[in-house]
């Protein structure tokens, strides 16, 4: 467990097996962070003692949050010998469970599950799905493959955002609902927009994306397409250009571009 809460390595379903989660390795291969919404550096980490349990101590501006981890075992019954196991258990063996639960001591602390797994090694995405007739699972599985994972909740998991790369939330439309009130339940983070449209088919799932790519996916995927619940303000994009650079060439050229493009807009 990183650092800012993510898992960023786990092989199922032996420890030599391809990863799932392989972030450890690379930023792309799948993680899954249980943690504050905007705060990446904990305030305290360390095991409990006489446990194996990680505990992750946050503090926000808003409040404290404490961060339990660790792998579910339990009694072994005497019965035959499972599957998959060579070595005689003693007393306990794992079940195949990672829990983790959030704890929030003092104020208020909004709490992000982002699990985006990618098997073999980071090289096949997946898609989740609800798991049953609530909203509290998930599961996911492995396209050509034998392993499924499943997320259980205490809290329903609905919206699908994007996050582009390295780039922490807020995003613009994050920004903007949270600054006039507007509350979401994000359910799924996405590392692309071309990803959001497929976590949404055959789902009651939501999202807000670029008006030109929900049109082009509405075409092709049993998706319908509405208009945004709020008015988005437009984006303004700004360029910063230093005077001591006005004598390259490539940046004079650029500068040409786009002020034709600007002055002659399409």
């Amino acid at each position: 467990v990183a650092s800012d809460g993510s898992i960023e390595w786990l092989s199922l379903p032996r420890p030599d097996s391809p990863s799932v989660f392989g972030a450890l390795l690379d930023r792309n291969a799948g993680s899954f962070r249980f943690g504050p919404f905007s705060t990446f550096v904990p305030d305290h980490r360390r095991y409990i003692p006489g446990t194996m349990v990680l505990e992750t101590t946050w503090h926000t501006a808003s409040g404290w949050l404490v961060v339990n981890d660790f792998l579910v075992v339990r009694p072994v019954a005497d019965q035959g010998r499972r599957a998959g196991y060579e070595r005689v258990p003693r007393v306990g063996a794992g079940v195949g469970t990672i829990l983790r639960t959030a704890t929030c001591i003092s104020g208020r602390v909004e709490v992000a599950a982002m699990c985006l797994p990618m098997f073999g090694y980071g090289s096949t995405p997946s898609t989740w799905s609800y798991d049953g007739d609530s909203y509290h699972s998930l599961a996911v599985r492995e396209p050509d493959g034998d392993i499924t994972l499943s997320l259980h909740s205490s809290l329903q998991l609905g919206h699908v955002v994007a996050r582009i790369g390295t780039l922490r939330p807020p995003t613009i439309d994050a920004w903007f609902f949270e600054r006039f009130g507007h509350a979401r339940r994000v359910e799924v983070i996405a590392t692309n927009f071309n990803s959001v449209p497929h976590l949404l088919v055959g789902t009651n799932r939501i999202s807000i994306m670029h008006r030109r790519l929900a049109l082009a996916y509405g075409k092709s995927l049993p998706l319908k397409v509405l208009p945004s619940p709020v008015t988005m303000p437009p984006l303004i994009e700004m360029i910063q250009w230093h005077k001591y650079r006005d004598r390259d060439p490539g940046r004079i050229w650029l500068f040409e571009v786009l002020k034709s493009v600007l002055e002659n807009p399409p």
